[in-house]
Protein backbone atom coordinates (compact mmCIF):
# COMPACT_ATOMS: atom_id res chain seq x y z
CA UNK A 1 0.00 0.00 0.00
CA UNK A 2 1.24 3.10 -0.85
CA UNK A 3 0.87 6.05 2.33
CA UNK A 4 1.01 9.67 0.13
CA UNK A 5 1.50 12.17 3.04
CA UNK A 6 0.57 15.21 1.46
CA UNK A 7 2.41 18.49 2.96
CA UNK A 8 0.36 21.32 2.24
CA UNK A 9 1.46 23.62 -0.84
CA UNK A 10 3.90 20.31 -2.10
CA UNK A 11 1.62 19.90 -5.29
CA UNK A 12 -0.53 17.03 -4.08
CA UNK A 13 -3.67 17.87 -4.91
CA UNK A 14 -2.18 17.21 -8.57
CA UNK A 15 -0.17 13.87 -7.35
CA UNK A 16 -3.51 12.60 -5.81
CA UNK A 17 -5.56 13.25 -8.86
CA UNK A 18 -2.40 11.12 -10.91
CA UNK A 19 -3.00 8.45 -8.30
CA UNK A 20 -6.40 7.92 -8.33
CA UNK A 21 -6.71 8.97 -12.17
CA UNK A 22 -4.36 5.32 -12.46
CA UNK A 23 -6.62 3.49 -9.69
CA UNK A 24 -3.78 3.18 -7.38
CA UNK A 25 -4.60 1.52 -4.39
CA UNK A 26 -3.36 4.31 -1.70
CA UNK A 27 -3.95 6.07 1.22
CA UNK A 28 -3.91 9.86 1.57
CA UNK A 29 -2.75 11.57 4.38
CA UNK A 30 -3.53 15.09 4.77
CA UNK A 31 -5.59 16.02 7.90
CA UNK A 32 -5.61 15.45 11.04
CA UNK A 33 -8.32 12.27 11.01
CA UNK A 34 -5.93 10.88 8.19
CA UNK A 35 -3.37 10.13 10.63
CA UNK A 36 -5.87 8.73 13.17
CA UNK A 37 -6.60 5.80 10.32
CA UNK A 38 -3.20 5.46 9.23
CA UNK A 39 -3.03 1.32 10.01
CA UNK A 40 0.50 -0.53 11.15
CA UNK A 41 1.99 -2.50 8.60
CA UNK A 42 4.18 -2.33 5.75
CA UNK A 43 3.79 0.40 3.52
CA UNK A 44 5.39 2.89 1.54
CA UNK A 45 5.39 6.28 2.72
CA UNK A 46 6.06 8.56 -0.32
CA UNK A 47 6.04 12.62 -0.22
CA UNK A 48 7.31 15.73 -2.07
CA UNK A 49 10.10 17.62 -0.75
CA UNK A 50 10.08 21.14 -1.41
CA UNK A 51 12.10 24.15 0.26
CA UNK A 52 10.82 24.37 3.53
CA UNK A 53 10.75 28.22 3.26
CA UNK A 54 9.11 28.75 0.31
CA UNK A 55 6.36 25.64 1.53
CA UNK A 56 5.10 27.74 4.63
CA UNK A 57 5.18 31.59 2.34
CA UNK A 58 2.70 29.77 -0.03
CA UNK A 59 0.90 27.81 2.94
CA UNK A 60 0.74 31.56 4.80
CA UNK A 61 -0.73 33.33 2.09
CA UNK A 62 -3.04 30.44 0.85
CA UNK A 63 -4.45 29.73 4.45
CA UNK A 64 -4.60 33.19 5.62
CA UNK A 65 -6.82 34.40 2.52
CA UNK A 66 -9.15 31.79 2.76
CA UNK A 67 -9.65 31.90 7.09
CA UNK A 68 -10.89 35.68 5.65
CA UNK A 69 -12.45 34.37 3.42
CA UNK A 70 -14.21 30.72 4.50
CA UNK A 71 -13.62 30.84 7.68
CA UNK A 72 -11.97 27.61 7.72
CA UNK A 73 -8.81 25.70 6.13
CA UNK A 74 -7.70 22.31 6.78
CA UNK A 75 -7.29 22.16 10.54
CA UNK A 76 -7.51 26.23 11.04
CA UNK A 77 -10.80 28.34 12.05
CA UNK A 78 -10.68 31.87 12.85
CA UNK A 79 -11.67 30.40 16.62
CA UNK A 80 -7.70 29.61 16.56
CA UNK A 81 -6.69 33.34 16.06
CA UNK A 82 -8.88 34.93 18.75
CA UNK A 83 -7.54 38.47 19.21
CA UNK A 84 -4.83 37.65 16.57
CA UNK A 85 -4.50 39.18 12.79
CA UNK A 86 -4.24 35.58 10.54
CA UNK A 87 -2.98 37.83 7.76
CA UNK A 88 -0.13 38.62 9.96
CA UNK A 89 2.65 36.30 9.31
CA UNK A 90 3.82 37.29 13.28
CA UNK A 91 0.26 35.98 13.94
CA UNK A 92 0.17 32.79 12.12
CA UNK A 93 3.15 31.06 12.81
CA UNK A 94 2.91 32.36 16.65
CA UNK A 95 0.42 29.26 16.39
CA UNK A 96 2.39 26.26 17.00
CA UNK A 97 -0.04 23.99 14.62
CA UNK A 98 1.62 26.23 11.55
CA UNK A 99 5.24 25.66 12.92
CA UNK A 100 7.53 22.92 11.36
CA UNK A 101 4.79 21.22 9.41
CA UNK A 102 7.31 18.83 7.24
CA UNK A 103 8.73 17.37 10.44
CA UNK A 104 5.19 16.70 12.18
CA UNK A 105 3.95 15.18 9.39
CA UNK A 106 6.59 12.49 8.44
CA UNK A 107 6.47 12.01 12.63
CA UNK A 108 3.08 10.89 12.24
CA UNK A 109 4.47 8.11 10.56
CA UNK A 110 6.03 6.63 14.03
CA UNK A 111 2.52 7.92 15.58
CA UNK A 112 -0.43 10.30 15.64
CA UNK A 113 1.18 13.40 16.13
CA UNK A 114 -0.55 16.63 17.44
CA UNK A 115 0.30 19.62 15.90
CA UNK A 116 0.17 21.71 18.85
CA UNK A 117 2.83 19.86 20.20
CA UNK A 118 6.51 21.50 19.31
CA UNK A 119 9.11 19.58 17.78
CA UNK A 120 12.06 18.21 19.51
CA UNK A 121 15.92 17.55 19.07
CA UNK A 122 14.96 13.67 19.82
CA UNK A 123 12.08 14.58 17.23
CA UNK A 124 14.57 15.57 14.52
CA UNK A 125 16.93 12.64 15.34
CA UNK A 126 14.39 9.84 15.29
CA UNK A 127 13.31 11.69 11.86
CA UNK A 128 17.22 11.70 10.52
CA UNK A 129 17.92 8.16 11.14
CA UNK A 130 13.78 6.83 9.73
CA UNK A 131 12.94 9.31 6.73
CA UNK A 132 16.01 7.71 4.67
CA UNK A 133 14.83 4.47 5.56
CA UNK A 134 11.25 4.50 5.66
CA UNK A 135 10.29 7.13 3.07
CA UNK A 136 10.85 7.58 -0.27
CA UNK A 137 10.07 11.09 -2.35
CA UNK A 138 10.76 13.00 -5.37
CA UNK A 139 11.88 17.22 -5.62
CA UNK A 140 9.61 19.64 -5.84
CA UNK A 141 11.67 21.45 -8.75
CA UNK A 142 11.04 18.14 -10.35
CA UNK A 143 7.25 18.51 -10.86
CA UNK A 144 5.79 17.43 -13.09
CA UNK A 145 8.05 15.05 -13.63
CA UNK A 146 7.48 12.27 -10.36
CA UNK A 147 10.82 9.98 -11.24
CA UNK A 148 10.36 8.19 -7.97
CA UNK A 149 6.74 8.19 -7.70
CA UNK A 150 7.36 5.94 -11.06
CA UNK A 151 9.62 3.81 -9.75
CA UNK A 152 7.47 2.55 -7.31
CA UNK A 153 4.82 2.40 -9.69
CA UNK A 154 6.60 0.97 -12.27
CA UNK A 155 5.44 2.71 -15.16
CA UNK A 156 5.59 6.16 -16.13
CA UNK A 157 3.28 9.07 -14.83
CA UNK A 158 1.84 12.34 -15.96
CA UNK A 159 0.76 14.58 -13.55
CA UNK A 160 -3.22 15.46 -14.67
CA UNK A 161 -2.88 19.45 -14.10
CA UNK A 162 -6.71 20.62 -13.95
CA UNK A 163 -6.52 23.90 -12.33
CA UNK A 164 -3.64 26.09 -13.36
CA UNK A 165 -0.59 25.11 -11.43
CA UNK A 166 3.15 27.13 -11.29
CA UNK A 167 5.96 23.97 -11.68
CA UNK A 168 9.43 24.70 -10.95
CA UNK A 169 10.83 26.24 -7.43
CA UNK A 170 6.70 27.95 -7.10
CA UNK A 171 7.92 30.72 -5.77
CA UNK A 172 9.33 33.88 -6.06
CA UNK A 173 12.01 34.50 -3.00
CA UNK A 174 11.32 38.23 -3.82
CA UNK A 175 7.87 37.99 -2.51
CA UNK A 176 9.28 37.72 0.79
CA UNK A 177 9.70 40.85 3.02
CA UNK A 178 12.98 41.15 4.76
CA UNK A 179 11.24 41.66 8.05
CA UNK A 180 9.21 37.86 7.24
CA UNK A 181 12.25 35.66 6.12
CA UNK A 182 13.75 35.53 9.52
CA UNK A 183 10.26 34.46 11.09
CA UNK A 184 9.76 31.86 8.67
CA UNK A 185 13.07 30.81 9.61
CA UNK A 186 13.10 30.71 12.87
CA UNK A 187 9.15 29.28 12.46
CA UNK A 188 10.22 26.36 10.78
CA UNK A 189 13.83 25.72 12.04
CA UNK A 190 13.79 21.98 12.12
CA UNK A 191 12.67 21.55 8.72
CA UNK A 192 15.26 23.86 7.29
CA UNK A 193 17.71 21.57 9.08
CA UNK A 194 15.73 18.30 8.12
CA UNK A 195 15.44 19.23 4.27
CA UNK A 196 19.23 20.59 4.16
CA UNK A 197 19.53 16.78 5.62
CA UNK A 198 17.67 14.85 2.97
CA UNK A 199 19.13 16.52 0.13
CA UNK A 200 22.80 15.93 1.09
Amino acid sequence: MLVFFHVPHTGGRNVGRCLWHLNTPHRRVHQARDFQALEKGSHTNYFILRDPIQRAHKEFVHYSRRLIEAGRVNHLTLDDFSGLDPQNPEHYFGLEVNRNVYCKFLLSAREPRDFSRPITREDLKWLKENVPKRFRFDHFTQLPHLPVLEKILGHPVKLPVTTPVTFGDGGNPAEISEKTQPLLEKANEFDIELVKFLQQ
